[in-house]
C-alpha cells in the first residue's frame, strides 16, 4: 500500500519539481514541455511503474538465486552431519 501511495504522490509531485533551490530560475517539466499536467501525471506514474516493475522482477530474481545457494548449504550440511555419524 505504501508503494500505492508513494506513486501517486511521485506522480503528482514530479511534474512540478524544480530542481537546485528554489530562489533559482530554473524550471520545471510542465513550464519546459507543451505538455498538459494531467499528460505529465500520466507520464511520471508511467515512469514509476516501470521501475517498480523492474524491482519486482529483479528482487524475485536474487530471492530464487539466494534460496537456491541456500537449499545447497543445506544439502552440503546435512551430507556432512551424516559423514560424521
Amino acid at each position: 500500500m505504501k508503494v500505492v501511495i508513494a506513486g501517486i504522490v511521485f506522480s503528482f509531485w514530479a511534474p512540478t519539481y524544480r530542481s537546485g533551490h528554489y530562489s533559482s530560475n530554473k524550471e520545471s517539466i510542465l513550464e519546459k514541455s507543451d505538455y498538459s499536467y494531467l499528460k505529465l501525471v500520466m507520464l511520471s506514474a508511467s515512469v514509476y511503474m516501470i521501475f517498480c516493475i523492474l524491482y519486482h522482477f529483479s528482487s524475485r530474481y536474487q530471492d530464487k538465486k539466494k534460496l537456491k545457494e541456500l537449499r545447497d548449504l543445506e544439502k552440503r550440511l546435512e551430507k556432512e552431519i551424516s559423514e560424521l555419524d
